[in-house]
């Protein structure tokens, strides 16, 4: 983790004028002067900086995980009900002597969870910054 500091000195110009400081970071995290600075206006401040970005990263993993899960149990889950359920309707429309209604309701579930799955490769595969190279 490198932390850039980017410091303006303090004090007079060579005219003998007032120069004021400013002083920036770039980085998730400020650096250790900066926390002894935070510490020193607000006591324990420095300690809630970091306790707080501690609680971001735990939160950020928590929220991946969730997504992964999701797409890999969630989805396929839900699409397996759906196409069961079609299946089941589209028996019991068969059994009934209703043929052509109950293959319309078996094919229209498979059609639908095909269409997603296509439909999401698709935008999986547009936003994925390795597959585009493959173009």
């Amino acid at each position: 983790m490198t932390t850039n500091v980017d410091k303006i000195g303090a004090g007079k110009n060579r005219d003998g004028n007032p120069v004021m400081v400013a002083e920036s970071f770039r980085g998730p995290l400020p650096p250790a002067s900066m926390f002894k600075e935070y510490n020193d206006v607000i006591p324990g401040a420095g300690t809630d900086i970091l306790n707080e970005f501690k609680a971001q990263g735990k939160h950020r993993r928590w929220a991946e995980k969730s997504i992964i899960v999701g797409k890999l149990y969630f989805g396929p889950l839900l699409a397996a009900a759906v196409i069961l359920f079609g299946f089941f309707m589209g028996y019991l429309l068969i059994r009934d002597g209703k043929s052509i209604e109950g293959f319309g309701i078996i094919i229209t579930p498979l059609v639908a969870v095909g269409g997603l799955f296509v439909w999401n490769y698709r935008m999986t595969k547009a936003d994925d910054p390795v597959k585009k190279k493959g173009k």
